[in-house]
């Protein structure tokens, strides 16, 4: 199944309906699937986090009891991790800020666009306009003969 055909069919599942619901849960679906992607093929690349994903540690398995080191690792690991996403979050955050920039600037430009258009539209139409006036065929008809000499004086 395609990235776009899996995000879509999450949407689909999740009930979103809000824009900026499926905005923010199509990017971070596609971050997550790029992450593990890069995670799977054991390479991590430039979409993994900076050290990698860190696994529980080996000694800490279901069942067992835990030891106050393990909490404090536990601790120290999830602090990590949320501090890593409120990063991703952030940074979320200023790009869709920049995203919303860009489209007003996207906007503005082709209403200017448009409106140069119309005006080079209306320019056209007036010399078209002045070019079929009678006053200007007529000068033309009337100077025509002292063109003419005048280019055959200069030898053309």
């Amino acid at each position: 199944m395609r990235l776009a055909a899996r995000v879509q069919h999450d949407l689909d599942v999740h009930n979103i309906d809000h824009p900026v619901k499926i905005q923010i849960a199509v990017r971070r679906q596609c971050a997550q699937r790029l992450i593990d992607h890069g995670q799977r093929d054991g390479r991590g690349g430039r979409y993994a986090e900076p050290s990698g994903s860190r696994p529980l540690p080996a000694h800490i398995q279901p069942g067992d009891t835990l030891r106050p080191e393990d909490v404090l690792e536990l601790r120290i690991l999830l602090t990590r991790r949320d501090t890593y996403l409120e990063f991703l979050y952030e940074r979320e955050q200023d790009y869709s800020q920049q995203l919303e920039g860009r489209d007003w600037r996207i906007g503005t430009l082709q209403t200017r666009q448009q409106e140069l258009r119309r005006e080079i539209a209306a320019n056209k139409e007036y010399l078209e306009a002045i070019d079929r006036s009678p006053s200007l065929r007529l000068g033309k008809a009337i100077t025509r003969p002292a063109r003419k000499l005048r280019s055959m004086a200069k030898g053309k």
